[in-house]
């Protein structure tokens, strides 16, 4: 169910300092229901009896209160249509555009949509409303309202029992029922290409009739909209032919934006939540891969201090393990009593005259024999031969084997141990 509260009030006196919530009548439809008729302080009685608040109320003004207008303002002059708004439309104004809070709506190219209502009357009501905890997430009229229903080129005459509505060029007038003649003369004057006709059948008079069929023999297009519900209001007779888009300007901006939570808000407060458990996590697990990363670096680097004491036994004290290594290495030293690096040291002299010739396919250390073993490709038996008697008296040839057209040979070469 909806829990959105629609607002409709009558026209409303130009100061509401004498009236009270319980003289202001009003027609209300709360979520799914139907429309109700109260008075403001029913309302707001009513609304807090209600297990759940309203999420978001929208309040309706007549149009006799609102000025729904257009002005021209260049697209260069966009960015400062806040400040000179009020000049633009000042002409259009009956008050002093001191005492008026003008609000600018939709843009089509250089014309701008605007509403404008009494400072005063505005404060009057916002006051009026939260006295009755009925705090409105927007203010809106209905002939602006009415505007919205509307395509570009096409102007609107609404007739009921009640008032006159006439849209013209996005300017928007609303009349008593009384002055309809001149809102039938003044569209039959302006009126676009496109007419859009609400109007109750049962109360239409033959004046209507004469006028539209005026118009569509000058080309006009009428749409006919019949009212089949007299007896409700302009609104909710918008509401329930689905012309009311919502598109409507809030009044509710500048000094007097709503501060009330609506539906469309955002709700943090799981958002701020679920920040703080993934921030809390991903510490967790900062300090849990720290910890375990740095065990494992303590581990690595007490088996490379163990290997490079079994290399270098002579060293004392060890600072940097890379640096100290490749100075031994440099300086071919700390490899002169056996070990691996004693025998690789004496490999690699001998070999570097063959590898052009021979290939190295592996190379075992066996530490507790002190002997290192090869595996050698070559083209034939005897650059293995000339190899084995290059490395000395401690090298031995174990094994040459053909495969195919190269050799395969095992070299072992025995360390200073006896």
């Amino acid at each position: 169910m909806s829990s959105t509260l629609i607002i409709s009030l009558p026209q409303l006196p130009d100061d509401l300092a004498a009236t009270s919530a319980a003289d202001l009548h009003c027609d209300y439809q709360y979520g799914d229901q139907a429309w109700h008729s109260a008075n403001l302080q029913q309302l707001g009685q009513l609304m807090q009896a209600e297990p759940a608040t309203p999420t978001q109320i929208d309040v309706y003004l007549s149009g006799v209160n609102v000025l729904a207008s257009t002005v021209t303002a260049p697209r260069k002059q966009h960015k400062h249509l806040a400040r000179i708004l009020p000049f633009l439309c000042e002409e259009q104004l009956a008050q002093d555009i001191d005492s008026l809070h003008v609000v600018a709506g939709r843009i089509f190219a250089d014309n701008v949509t605007v509403c404008a209502i009494s400072k005063r009357l505005l404060s009057q009501l916002l006051a009026l409303l939260d006295e009755c905890q009925l705090a409105p997430s927007r203010i809106s009229s209905e002939v602006d309202l009415l505007r919205t229903a509307l395509q570009p080129g096409q102007s609107l005459l609404w007739v009921d029992q009640h008032c006159c509505q006439l849209v013209i060029a996005q300017q928007a007038v609303s009349l008593a029922r009384e002055q309809l003649k001149y809102a039938l003369e003044t569209l039959q004057q302006q009126a676009e290409a496109n007419l859009l006709l609400c109007y109750d059948p049962g109360s239409a008079g033959p004046e209507i009739n004469l006028a539209i069929e005026d118009l569509k023999a000058r080309g006009t297009t009428v749409i006919e909209q019949p009212l089949n519900h007299p007896e409700l209001s302009c609104l909710q007779q918008l509401f329930q032919l689905e012309l009311a888009s919502g598109a409507a300007i809030n009044l509710l901006q500048g000094p007097y934006a709503s501060k009330k939570s609506t539906a469309n808000t955002i709700n943090w407060r799981p958002l701020a939540l679920a920040a703080s458990v993934l921030v809390g996590l991903n510490l967790v697990y900062s300090l849990a891969s720290g910890i375990y990363f740095s065990s494992q670096a303590d581990a690595l680097h007490q088996q490379s201090e163990a290997l490079y004491r079994s290399y270098f036994p002579d060293d004392k004290r060890i600072i940097n393990i890379k640096t100290q290594t490749q100075g031994h290495l440099s300086r071919g030293q700390g490899y002169s009593n056996g070990g691996f690096l004693h025998m690789l040291h004496n490999f690699i002299g001998p070999w570097g005259e063959y590898r052009n010739q021979l290939t190295l396919k592996s190379l075992r250390f066996n530490q507790q024999r002190d002997e290192l073993l090869m595996e050698i490709e070559s083209r034939s038996i005897e650059q293995l031969d000339k190899l084995q008697s290059s490395l000395g008296e401690r090298a031995e040839l174990l094994s040459a084997n053909e495969d195919g057209n190269s050799v395969r040979g095992r070299i072992k070469l025995q360390g200073s141990q006896p």
